[in-house]
């Protein structure tokens, strides 16, 4: 595709179709769900063999220098790709001049992580981090050139495109992984894993889109993509405080085998919630984006994507509450039994995963970023200081203290966000009724099986538990008038999609 193509900088830029854009928005919604169900089984068989192959320390040891790394993670990106992907006109040239931001930073950060390597392990009094700290740090320097390409991408909704990079990228990180931890290579095959990930996914991004910056002119104007950037940047660091707070604590306070239990029990409660989240947003951002100007069409669309999640991630979160000792034995290996624990009490927050993307749906694309930032900056030290109270209480009061805190700051961090919007905040809880009520109900159900039959075998009670919860689930949403409205747009939505 050539560098001046529309196809990356003004798709839906005129008058907006309403037949065009639903087609596009739900084909690429499709897309990027199966994309990521071959991400999450992908990732779930390599967590598997991985943690069976490497001791709870091994992944503590990584989960450490992330806590670092994951922050400073945010700044290759600086805000920009969404900027990239919120503008309704944007020209080559500003694109330009945001990729050289974006490799600057990656630069920048790269550079600063091997200067204070030292200091990061000496927090930790672990010799061990330094070294690793060294190679994870080297995916800023990929990530940071990759950034604007994949932005141009997302704009241009070249979903299979995207898909196509995500799991090729995921598949031989992981592969590479699993042999260098078979041959002894312990937590440094944990290490090598994102670095290898950002060199394949930056080498098929500048491959696949045929797109190439220029020698930027710094006299284009980019000052609006700026202040949504900087407002972005502001809330994604004080968010991203939010979000590992809990795990920096536990590894000063309790140490890299608790971290090691925390992490893997927090990661897998969450890998479902990403595997939705993280698509729908992808294809949301843009559309919604485009539909700024036309408050109809944008609380259509924002309220049926935000359905769809919650009709698939809380009975997720709530059968992953009830069969949390198959689920962890089956995946993570015996060994992590003392996980079991603090997976369920996760998962009684992660029933708002389902609203974890509404501040972003709604500031985004409506240019209210400024509204995340000050919210952020509240926030972060509140739970920062509940955190450090709970630590004496080890990872259970940690465990309790992110489902209670983080999940009443979320309901509040919704309320204020919609405020003013064509989204009114009754209706984004009322997304969430049905599916809650009939969830509910399933896992009553399947308490009551459990009191009465347990196999021995982890898989067969995860398979025979599964069906029961979920088809009982599909059964109670046909009760509620509403449920059977639901069931009946998803059935047009694939119906549309298959076409």
């Amino acid at each position: 595709m050539s560098y001046n193509s529309d196809k990356f900088y003004n798709d839906f830029s005129g008058k907006l179709v309403d037949k065009k854009i639903k087609t596009a928005a739900i084909k690429g919604g499709g897309v990027m769900i199966i994309t990521q169900i071959a991400k999450f089984f992908l990732q779930l068989i390599a967590t598997a063999i991985l943690a069976r192959l490497l001791a709870p320390s091994d992944f503590g040891i990584i989960a450490m220098v992330l806590v670092f790394t994951g922050f400073a993670d945010l700044f290759k990106d600086l805000g920009l790709s969404h900027a990239t992907i919120q503008k309704r006109i944007i020209t080559p040239e500003q694109v330009t001049v945001l990729f050289f931001l974006n490799v600057s930073f990656g630069l920048f950060l790269y550079f600063l992580f091997i200067f204070i390597a030292p200091s990061i392990a000496n927090i930790y009094a672990d010799s061990r981090v330094e070294l690793v700290v060294y190679f994870v740090a080297s995916a800023f320097l990929f990530g940071g050139v990759e950034a604007q390409y994949r932005a141009l991408v997302k704009r241009a909704m070249r979903f299979k495109l995207l898909a196509i990079i995500e799991i090729s990228s995921i598949l031989t990180s992981s592969i590479i992984a699993i042999y260098l931890a078979f041959n002894d290579f312990g937590y440094m095959s944990l290490a090598f894993q994102p670095a290898i990930k950002a060199i394949i996914s930056m080498v098929c991004f500048i491959l696949f889109t045929g797109w190439h910056p220029s020698l930027p002119k710094l006299n284009c104007e980019i000052g609006d993509m700026l202040h949504l950037a900087k407002n972005l940047t502001g809330f994604n660091i004080f968010n991203y405080l939010n979000r590992n707070v809990d795990n920096l604590i536990i590894g000063i306070f309790l140490g890299g085998a608790a971290l090691g239990l925390y992490s893997k029990a927090y990661g897998l409660l969450m890998l479902p919630i990403q595997q939705i989240n993280q698509p729908l947003t992808n294809v949301a951002l843009p559309v919604l984006a485009r539909l700024s100007n036309d408050t109809k069409q944008f609380r259509k669309y924002f309220l049926a994507a935000l359905a769809i999640i919650s009709f698939v991630i809380i009975p997720i979160q709530l059968y992953a509450l009830i069969d949390a000792k198959n689920i962890i034995l089956f995946i993570l290996g015996d060994q992590w039994v003392d996980a079991i624990i603090i997976f369920k009490i996760l998962a009684f927050g992660g029933i708002l995963g389902a609203l974890n993307i509404v501040p972003t749906w709604l500031c985004v694309p409506l240019n209210n970023s400024d509204r995340m930032f000050r919210w952020a900056l509240i926030s972060a030290p509140v739970l920062t200081v509940c955190f450090l109270f709970s630590v004496e209480w080890g990872l259970i009061g940690i465990s309790i203290t992110f489902s209670t805190v983080w999940g009443a700051l979320s309901i509040i961090l919704i309320i204020y966000s919609s405020k003013g919007t064509p989204v009114q905040s009754k209706e984004i809880f009322s997304s969430m009724l049905y599916p809650f009520i009939c969830a509910v109900m399933s896992s009553f159900i399947l308490l009551f099986k459990n009191i009465y039959y347990s196999n021995p075998s982890y898989l067969l009670n995860i398979l025979t538990n599964s069906a029961l919860f979920f088809c009982s689930y599909g059964l109670a949403l046909m009760i509620f008038p509403k449920g059977r409205l639901m069931l009946r747009q998803l059935q047009r939505y694939y119906t549309l999609f298959k076409t």
